[in-house]
C-alpha cells in the first residue's frame, strides 16, 4: 500500500504536465468498462490521442462537436479530471443538453476518480 503524502502528489502532478506521461498514467492506474462491461485499464486509442491535443489548448474553454462511439466523452472527462485532482485551485464542471446525459457523465468521472 503506498502512503499519499503532499509531497508523492506533487512529484505525480510535476509528471503528469507532459501529455505522453498522462496516457501512461491512465493506462497503469485507471480502468474504464468495455463493451462486455469488463473493467480494463484504459489506454486512449488514437481518435482519443489526438483530441487531448486541443485540449491543452491555452484559454481554459473549448467547445467540439464529437463524433459517436468513439471515447470522446471518456478521454475528457479523464483528462479534466487529472487536472482537477493535480492542479490546486481547479474546478471543473460538466455540463450537457439532458440532466440524464449529465449524471452518465459525471458516473463515469467517479467511476474514473473510484479506479484511482
Amino acid at each position: 500500500m503506498v502512503t499519499v503524502t503532499p509531497e508523492l502528489v506533487q512529484e505525480v502532478a510535476k509528471d503528469l504536465v507532459r501529455p505522453q506521461n498522462r496516457a501512461v498514467f491512465m493506462s497503469k492506474f485507471m480502468e474504464i468498462v468495455d463493451k462486455g462491461r469488463h473493467p480494463v485499464p484504459f489506454v486512449p486509442n488514437t481518435i482519443q490521442s489526438d483530441m487531448v491535443k486541443w485540449v491543452e489548448t491555452p484559454g481554459g474553454r473549448n467547445i467540439a462537436v464529437k463524433p459517436s462511439q468513439v471515447g470522446a466523452s471518456s478521454i475528457i472527462i479523464a483528462w479534466i479530471l487529472l487536472d482537477t485532482i493535480f492542479t490546486p485551485g481547479t474546478t471543473s464542471v460538466i455540463v450537457a443538453h439532458e440532466e440524464f446525459i449529465t449524471q452518465r457523465l459525471l458516473s463515469k468521472a467517479q467511476a474514473f476518480y473510484d479506479s484511482l
